[in-house]
C-alpha cells in the first residue's frame, strides 16, 4: 500500500492513502486495515445504490414532525439503502435560550452553511432533498414527493462503493474508504463529505399532529419529542474534501480519515458517521454510506 501526503484539515487530522491494485478473489491477507479500528476492509464487485435524504427542519416548525414520520417509514422501508439526515436550519430552528422551551441550539454551522447555500429554508420548511437532485432541476423537495423520488433513483447504477469505520474513544475516529466501481478519468470535480449525525435526543418540539385525543391540538409544544438524524458537524468541512479517483483502480480505495473532539453534549452511544461523495459541478450526490460510532477502550 502506497501512502499519499498528509493533510491538515481544519478541526481535524486528515489522512489520505491509497491501496495498491487487488487480485479477486480476495484473500483477507489483501485486506486493507483500517485505522479507525482492527477492522479489515475487502473491496467489492458491486454495491447498491443509496441515497441520501436530508429533511430540513426545525423545532418550532409544527409540521416537521409529520416530515421525520415520513422520512422514518422511508428508511424502514428501503433498509440500508435510504439514509436521512435532519439539518436544523432556518427561522423555525430558532432557539431561546432563557425561555421555558426551546431553548437548546440544534442548529450546527454545516446545516447553516447547506441551508443558505441551496436555500431551502427560504421557501419554507418542512423541505427536504433527495440526492441534491429533483426533477426539472429542483434541489428541494416537500415530503408528499419524496417516495417518488427515491423509488426513481434506487435502480441507478453505483459508481462507486464508501466503505466506513468509526469509533469513540475520548475522540471521534472515522475513516472512509472510497472504492470506484467503474473507470474515472480525471475530469470529474468530486468531494467527499464526511458527518456526524446523533439520534434519540428528547427535548421540545412544536407539534400541529400530536397523538390523537391531546387536548390542546392543533398547537401542541411537546417537551419529550425525540429527534432523530440530527446533524451535529462535518469534520471536513461543509464542503468536504476534493479526491480524484482517476489513479484508483476499481479493486482498490482512496483513504480519508480524521480525528476530532467529542462535543459534550452529544451521546456517544447514539452517533453515527455519514460519508458522502457528489458532484461538485452539478451537487448531486452519488454515493452514500452510514455507520454506527462504535465505543472502543
Amino acid at each position: 500500500m502506497n501512502t499519499l501526503r498528509s493533510v491538515l484539515a481544519i478541526g481535524a487530522l486528515l489522512f489520505l492513502t491509497r491501496c495498491d491494485k487487488i487480485g479477486n478473489p480476495y484473500p483477507k491477507s489483501n485486506a486493507v486495515a483500517a485505522e479507525c479500528s482492527s477492522e479489515e476492509i475487502l473491496p467489492v464487485t458491486e454495491a447498491p445504490k443509496r441515497i441520501l435524504l436530508e429533511d430540513y427542519t426545525g423545532h418550532t416548525c409544527g409540521n416537521c414532525p409529520g416530515a421525520a414520520v415520513t422520512a422514518k417509514e422511508l428508511e424502514e422501508a428501503y433498509p440500508e439503502q435510504v439514509i436521512v439526515i435532519a439539518v436544523h436550519a432556518g427561522g423555525f430552528a430558532d432557539y431561546y435560550p432563557t425561555s421555558s422551551k426551546f431553548y437548546t441550539d440544534h442548529t450546527c454551522e454545516t446545516g447553516v452553511t447547506w441551508d443558505e447555500d441551496f436555500g431551502i429554508s427560504d421557501n419554507g420548511n418542512p423541505n427536504g432533498m433527495i440526492n441534491r437532485e429533483g426533477p426539472d432541476g429542483a434541489k428541494f423537495l416537500g415530503p408528499g414527493e419524496w417516495n417518488a423520488e427515491i423509488t426513481k433513483r434506487l435502480n441507478d447504477e453505483s459508481q462507486m462503493e464508501i466503505h466506513l469505520v468509526g469509533s469513540i474513544t475520548d475522540s471521534i475516529c472515522a475513516q472512509a474508504f472510497v472504492q470506484p466501481l467503474v473507470a474515472f478519468d480525471g475530469s470529474e470535480n468530486l468531494a467527499l463529505n464526511l458527518v456526524i449525525i446523533e439520534d434519540s435526543i428528547v427535548d421540545w418540539q412544536r407539534n400541529y399532529a400530536p397523538p390523537q385525543g391531546d387536548a390542546s391540538y392543533p398547537t401542541a409544544d411537546v417537551p419529550d419529542y425525540v429527534h432523530n438524524h440530527t446533524l451535529r458537524t462535518s469534520l471536513n468541512g461543509a464542503f468536504g474534501t476534493d479526491i480524484d479517483l482517476s489513479e484508483t483502480d476499481t479493486d482498490a480505495f482512496l483513504s480519508l480519515g480524521y480525528k476530532a473532539a467529542i462535543d459534550s453534549t452529544w451521546n456517544p452511544n447514539t452517533l453515527s458517521l455519514v460519508g458522502f461523495v457528489y458532484d461538485k459541478n452539478s451537487k448531486e450526490v452519488l454515493q452514500v454510506n452510514k455507520v454506527k460510532l462504535k465505543a472502543t477502550e
